[in-house]
């Protein structure tokens, strides 16, 4: 009999390569091999799958081959090493190690799944399956050649025999009920017109009626019908994405084990779930709101290309802490493997519960703290936020970081990323509301979002983020040449491996070009890697004149005892203005001889809307002469709202942001030394800013805050800033709110009133404005005229009155009107009028 073979050896799980000949594989593994056993799941840190027995979770070891016949295929386990569990009871087990599945079908290719179970009783003694070799063999007779298609993760990778002269077919389908018609070609027309040429894809969009007029109504079988025949008709493979453009109650999605899944909308099998085509789902039911997040995919793609934030990454982690359990400290440690992935790709910024106190509420715990954090976090904006841990529909943890009744209208982030939720059914969207609608649907929440729609076990959901976060980093560190982009169906599809990868949903846009930088050289080889404290640093680096350069300073990693690391301080970040870059390193900053401080580049052509990163990681500190400083003043601190600026009493929007903006010779202290906070008080609550400014130049930059409605108003602001010689700067503000952007003089009061000689009348306008004061008897006889007084927009402007008429004769004493008018200056068109009472008492 003439066979292929492949040999695959299993020594400790990490990474699989092939060589040269397409038919030889290596798998090599890593040296950790954790084994945990409990009554319903059998965990081996190894594995690369999972299936359940009997309600048991067993993780296993799955390969994929393509094959059209399973007894074509022949495998066998050699050299294998099996190692007893100490102090484990005997359970049932399946004692067949190898399986084979039948073939099933992606794109006309057919695919047979090996599954390797390491788990057996030997000797009335649980075992598992340490180290094997697993030898392939399959007949020559499977004619490889034949299939035009290739599958994700299969071991025999084959050369497409697709012809190349193609003919244009679709490469988008969005299928779509009648009423989102606008917002469907809305949609269209953004990716075959509005992106760039290279990004262009040939869409098609299919109404509801359609399926109707075909299969007589619109249900999960026949959804799948007319998308598993639309497939079939597509022999050139041009169909690379699929939109369900719709809520449950107008796509009624197919259950697999009780979870919703569009994953079987193209699924060859009906009991095997393995996806053909990415597949997302906009889960929305109104008209308005389809075309409102339409708008948000055309700002996402056109309008927010400046800025760090698409280089940022928020990690979030769950504690330790849980009802039924103690020290669960998996969340950090799963947490930290990625942050491990990415660190030197990407901006990272970790918010865990372990590095926060947390206080006793409604019988456990919460971490108001925390809370706050991951919030002002996301509305200053990141390009991509994780969180592993417990969570449901509603709520992240069980101490409600995020809580969706309370939190909802706190996020306000105007740049909006893509949310990777790694927690128990995130998106149970179906006959529910649940986070990740409500943030879909908010105009200022999440782009897009990955996460389950029911329970997923720790392990289903680190595997799956694990194979998410090495595709980032791949697409990151790949050659940027070849123009290729990651596209957040890719990102979705190319990750699912495991059986129970159905369970992940992609919500939103699976066309959607995820803004990722790419890895390119942009540091001097030349660079000096000695830093001075105290001082300004200068250093050259590679400038392409058609590119905004940005930068950030970290300093080293933290380790906490619990086994991970914190991203270092940020010592600086913003703009850089000119080559040589220049900053300046906090006087206070420790000093290490053995901690290297990371420097962080972007490059961003925002006409092409590229993005490059580089990163090097061996800056050291030095000491300077202190002797030589002569600046002893703090920075100087300027409030602007809404490209004004605010005195120190002042009218301002609500719902809108704030800008302090500092300057100072010397630079602004964000690093977080000890009692050098950059810090800001809003009604004698503390918060800290120092991971949100944002410098200009050198010597000045800004950072902003949201103002919500449901302060307690008026606002007393303060804000506390150093310089990076030490020197503190404190300015106080009042602030009154202004509830309409219609033109209107607002809390208008004379001082004192009653008033004795002389008085003060007090006032805010909202815009620039002209002003009349006219004083009456009750008669209606005008005794007093002041006009044409220029006012400015949102602040406290005061007309003083010497209580005499006309004549200059003192009043006499008793009750008056006084009537302010006014005529806008920024829309002549509107006016305003107003009567009040004062008294005068002698």
């Amino acid at each position: 009999m003439n066979k292929k073979i492949v040999l695959i050896y299993i020594i400790l799980i990490s990474t699989l390569f092939s060589r040269n000949n397409r038919n030889s594989f290596n798998i090599k593994m890593s040296e950790k091999n954790n084994i945990k056993i409990t009554s319903s799941y059998f965990h081996n840190s190894n594995a690369n799958s999972q299936i359940i027995i009997d309600s048991i979770l067993y993780d296993i070891f799955e390969y994929q081959i393509i094959s059209n016949d399973k007894n074509l295929i022949e495998v066998k386990i050699i050299n294998e090493s099996w190692k007893e569990i100490d102090n484990s009871s005997s359970f049932k087990l399946d004692e067949n190690v190898i399986q084979l599945s039948d073939p099933y079908i992606i794109r006309g290719t057919p695919v047979v799944s090996i599954y390797i179970f390491p788990w057996k009783n030997i000797n009335s003694n649980l075992s598992f399956l340490n180290d094997f070799e697993l030898e392939i063999s399959y007949k020559k007779d499977i004619k490889l050649d034949s299939y035009s298609y290739v599958p994700n993760h299969v071991l025999n990778e084959i050369e497409s025999n697709l012809d190349q002269l193609q003919v244009s077919s679709t490469e988008y389908l969005i299928l779509y009920p009648n009423s989102f018609l606008n917002a469907a070609n809305s949609l269209k027309l953004i990716h075959s017109n509005e992106v760039e040429d290279k990004d262009k894809l040939i869409v098609e969009i299919i109404d509801t009626e359609t399926i109707i007029n075909i299969y007589g109504s619109v249900n999960s079988t026949t959804i799948r019908e007319f998308l598993i025949n639309y497939i079939n008709s597509d022999i050139n493979f041009n169909l690379k994405y699929i939109l369900i453009f719709g809520d449950e109650t107008l796509f009624p999605p197919h259950y697999h084990y009780n979870a919703p899944t569009d994953d079987y909308y193209t699924s060859n099998s009906e009991y095997i779930i393995e996806p053909q085509v990415p597949t997302g789902r906009i889960p929305i039911s109104n008209p308005n709101e389809a075309s409102d997040y339409v708008s948000q995919i055309r700002k996402y793609l056109f309008e927010q290309n400046s800025d760090l934030w698409k280089d940022k990454i928020l990690l979030i982690a769950d504690d330790e802490n849980h009802p039924d359990n103690s020290e669960e400290f998996s969340h950090v440690i799963n947490s930290n493997s990625l942050y491990e992935i990415i660190k030197d790709d990407l901006n990272v910024m970790d918010l865990y519960s372990t590095d926060y106190s947390p206080i006793t509420s409604d019988g456990w715990y919460r971490y108001p703290e925390l809370t706050q954090d991951i919030i002002t976090n996301i509305n200053n904006g990141v390009g991509i936020l994780n969180y592993i841990g417990h969570g449901n529909e509603s709520t992240l943890a069980h101490e409600n970081l995020i809580e969706l009744n309370r939190d909802i209208n706190l996020v306000n982030a105007d740049k909006q990323g893509i949310w990777i939720v790694g927690t128990c059914s995130f998106g149970y969207y179906d006959n529910n509301v649940c986070l990740a609608e409500e943030l879909l649907k908010k105009n200022n929440g999440s782009i897009g979002i990955i996460s389950s729609t029911r329970a997923v076990f720790e392990q289903t959901n680190i595997q799956y983020l694990t194979r998410i976060f090495n595709n980032v980093s791949n697409f990151i560190n790949s050659d940027y040449i070849n123009q290729e982009k990651l596209r957040l169906g890719d990102l979705f599809f190319q990750s699912k491996q495991g059986n129970n990868d159905y369970l992940f949903q992609l919500f939103g846009d699976p066309a959607l070009k995820i803004n990722l930088p790419k890895k390119i050289d942009i540091f001097s080889d030349s660079i000096n890697t000695s830093l001075l404290v105290g001082t300004l640093n200068l250093f050259n680096f590679n400038q392409d004149f058609n590119y905004d350069y940005s930068m950030i300073i970290n300093g080293p990693d933290q380790y906490n005892e619990i086994g991970y690391y914190n991203s270092g301080d940020i010592i600086f970040q913003g703009q850089i203005q000119s080559n040589p870059a220049s900053f300046f390193i906090p006087l206070d900053y420790n000093l290490c001889d053995s901690c290297n401080i990371k420097i962080t580049l972007f490059a961003e052509n925002k006409d092409s809307n590229y993005f490059f990163i580089d990163t090097k990681n061996n800056f050291i500190l030095t000491n300077t002469n202190f002797n030589n400083f002569q600046d002893s003043q703090g920075p100087k601190i300027y409030l602007w709202n809404n490209e004004d600026i605010i005195s120190q009493t002042s009218l301002i929007n609500e719902n809108n942001f704030i800008e302090i903006h500092l300057m100072d010779s010397s630079g602004i202290n964000i690093s977080n030394g000890l009692g050098h906070s950059l810090k800001y008080t809003i009604n004698n609550q503390d918060f800290f800013a120092n991971n949100f400014f944002s410098y200009i130049q050198p010597d000045s930059g800004y950072f902003s805050i949201y103002v919500e409605d449901n302060l307690n108003w008026p606002i007393e602001l303060k804000i506390e800033a150093w310089d990076n010689l030490n020197n503190l700067s404190t300015k106080e503000y009042s602030l009154f709110r202004s509830k309409s952007s219609v033109f209107n003089i607002d809390r208008v009061y004379n001082f004192p009133n009653p008033f004795n000689n002389d008085t003060h009348f007090t006032f805010f306008s909202n815009h620039n404005a002209k002003i009349t004061l006219s004083i009456f008897t009750l008669n209606g006889l005008e005794i007093f005229i002041i006009d044409n007084i220029e006012v400015h927009k949102n602040e406290l402007s005061t007309i003083y009155w010497d209580g005499k008429d006309k004549q200059s004769n003192q009043i006499p004493n008793g009750t008056y009107f006084y009537h302010i008018s006014g005529s806008s200056l920024d829309y002549p068109d509107q006016y305003f009028d107003g009567t009040y009472k004062l008294s005068k008492l002698k």
